[in-house]
């Protein structure tokens, strides 16, 4: 296939999936306006990130909101970061924290009932950044090692991280080490679908014992 023709096929494909994505959001919308929990979630999602529709911050945020004060964690948690960023809306630390501890809570009672890597990595990072609770290394030390031992990267790689800083866990070296390839292999895995060298850039300096600035982020 030429390049003209390959062009061609990729403007195609984004016009298709514009297309399916604004559909979408027509259904999600209907339905959250007639209070369906998921709904409200998948709208607010779709208008905070823009793909194959206007993107719409405060929509997403009215969204967000009207399903966080239904007690849904995955909508609290989102909504609680945005306030907490402060730069796609205005910071707001008090409701920041008001809405990750709905988030917290609801995650603990879900992964009580369902373990989940993804939910207990939410968990171990709300807990490693105080947000919606007390700031509490060896909780999420606690947490980033249940994710990690479902073979979640990500959660391996914080959990590597905290053990080689000592955070809430003792100081070992070698577990730091052997976790860090974990998390590496996991990384390189993910990869295969979804190229970011940057991610595997991080992941390398720590693994090789390089530490990189603190202020950046992994996940």
């Amino acid at each position: 296939m030429s390049d003209i023709q390959s062009g061609s096929t990729d403007q195609l494909n984004r016009k298709q999936i514009d297309s399916l994505s604004k559909k979408l959001l027509q259904y999600f919308l209907a339905a959250a306006k007639l209070g369906h929990e998921f709904a409200q979630f998948a709208a607010a999602k779709a208008l905070l990130s823009g793909i194959g529709v206007e993107k719409n911050v405060q929509g997403a945020v009215d969204w967000f909101r009207k399903c966080a004060e239904k007690g849904n964690p995955f909508a609290a948690y989102q909504l609680g970061l945005l306030l907490s960023a402060g730069k796609e809306i205005p910071k707001d630390d008090s409701l920041a924290q008001k809405f990750c501890s709905i988030a917290i809570s609801g995650f603990i009672s879900l992964d009580h009932k369902q373990p989940n890597a993804g939910v207990e990595r939410k968990i171990a990072l709300m807990f490693y950044s105080g947000n919606g609770t007390a700031q509490n290394y060896a909780a999420a030390a606690q947490w980033f090692s249940m994710s990690a031992v479902k073979g979640d990267p990500y959660s391996q790689f914080q959990l590597a991280r905290m053990i080689q800083k000592g955070e809430g866990i003792p100081v070992d070296a070698l577990k730091a080490q052997l976790i860090y390839a974990a998390a590496l292999a996991g990384f390189q895995k993910i990869l295969q679908g979804n190229p970011d060298p940057d991610l595997l850039y991080k992941a390398l300096k720590e693994v090789h014992g390089h530490q990189y600035d603190d202020q950046e982020e992994i996940m």
